[in-house]
């Protein structure tokens, strides 16, 4: 139970901090490019491997950083198949995570269209 509450805290914090800085780049970007999305992806992955290394909780890993990005996780969790020499696995979630993930988000549309 503490460890689901400390989750559900650190992704409360995550979420904000997100939403913050989505509303800051509205204002201050004009560029055709989600540069929020992408400036959060790039530093919660940073995040992500410095706080792995530090062994920091699943509180910390899982909720501030989940909230934040879950780009975060696809990234860590690459790096570990890596690591563990599963390079066929870590390409195939790599590459295919954005794409059937695309897929399916165009899939989605597709189905909300036709009703």
């Amino acid at each position: 139970m503490r460890t689901y509450l400390a989750v559900l805290g650190f992704g409360a914090v995550g979420v904000s901090a997100r939403y913050f800085l989505d509303l800051l780049a509205v204002q201050w970007v004009t560029v055709p490019f989600p540069v929020a999305t992408f400036l959060i992806n790039i530093s919660g992955s940073f995040a992500m491997g410095w706080f792995f290394t530090q062994g920091a909780s699943v509180g910390v890993t899982v909720g501030l950083l989940g909230g934040f990005t879950t780009f975060s996780a696809l990234s860590m969790q690459t790096l570990l198949l890596l690591r563990d020499g599963r390079v066929g696995l870590a390409l195939t979630y790599l590459i295919g995570s954005p794409v059937v993930g695309l897929l399916a988000a165009w899939a989605g549309t597709m189905f909300m269209r036709g009703r």
